[in-house]
């Protein structure tokens, strides 16, 4: 575990970059977790496991992500109960992720760019302060939707096109529209409501492939 700074006698993470050191050799790593672990980490483009598709980043303080994150071909990336302010555009490169887990940070919006998440069935933004939700998650074949515990007061229209979509968690949200009594209801009667809604001025198309960067 990388060095630790100090306040108030408890333990800061330091900011993170990339997977440790160690495990840039580890060509055939697979799953990498390191929660609870607050590790000072340091990434290299050219130092990557190439195989490494789950990475559990969870309950680090972490503050931000960097760009580099988003040249893993991640399958799974959980980074939930960190401090995250804001995802980086870049994460719009991670064509191959299936499942995301940002809950209990404290992100206020999320980027267009994830509307390039081609794969990702599992979006997990529970208990953040969102106060609304991008059209572009429209674009996604998500089966699970979790944005409960947030403020958002209404869901775009065009997520009646999330025909995938299984399990939608939408409570404890101040919601105007649909109304409550309707999102009480479910997932079937929140569909039936966005359905019966004026029509979209037009369809959103993902934001501009961004390189990430370091």
């Amino acid at each position: 575990m990388g060095p630790q700074r100090h306040h108030a006698g408890r333990p800061v993470a330091e900011p993170f970059v990339g997977p440790p050191p160690g495990a840039a050799g580890l060509q055939c790593l697979e799953l990498l977790s390191l929660s609870h672990k607050l590790p000072a980490l340091r990434a290299s483009p050219h130092r990557q496991p190439q195989r490494l598709t789950h990475l559990n980043v969870s309950r680090n303080q972490l503050r931000s992500l960097p760009p580099a994150l988003c040249r893993l071909q991640l399958h799974v990336l959980l980074l939930s109960h960190n401090r995250l302010q804001r995802l980086p555009e870049a994460i719009g490169a991670m064509a191959a992720l299936r499942q995301l887990d940002v809950s209990c940070n404290e992100l206020r919006s999320l980027p267009p760019s994830m509307g390039r998440l081609s794969s990702l069935r599992d979006l997990n933004v529970r208990r953040n302060r969102i106060t609304a939700l991008p059209a572009e998650l429209s674009l996604l074949p998500l089966v699970r939707l979790d944005f409960s515990c947030n403020h958002v007061t209404a869901i775009p229209r065009c997520f009646r096109r999330l025909r995938l979509l299984q399990a939608l968690l939408c409570d404890h949200n101040p919601l105007q529209a649909p109304p409550p009594h309707v999102c009480l209801k479910g997932r079937v009667h929140i569909f039936k409501y966005l359905d019966a809604e004026p029509p979209d001025a037009a369809p959103p198309t993902p934001s501009p492939r961004a390189s990430p960067q370091s």
